[in-house]
């Protein structure tokens, strides 16, 4: 939850949260690296445009026409 509200948290958050934590401040740091890295990830993923069944159609037919003019 905090890192949707706070994905970039200031050197003074970060302090504040690993004390909450009880963890190094640099364990917090990369939690929220690795956090961004993933979420960034998983944009690029769900906003990937799948083909539709007769685009897939076409594009088979289209390479078979391909391979047999070769």
């Amino acid at each position: 939850r905090l890192f949707i509200q706070l994905p970039y948290p200031s050197l003074e958050q970060r302090r504040t949260i690993a004390e909450h934590l009880c963890i190094d401040i640099e364990q917090v740091r990369v939690w929220f690296s690795n956090r961004r890295s993933r979420h960034r990830g998983s944009n690029y993923q769900s906003n990937l445009i799948q083909p539709t069944s007769d685009e897939h159609s076409n594009m088979k037919e289209l390479f078979n026409k391909l391979n047999v003019a070769i």
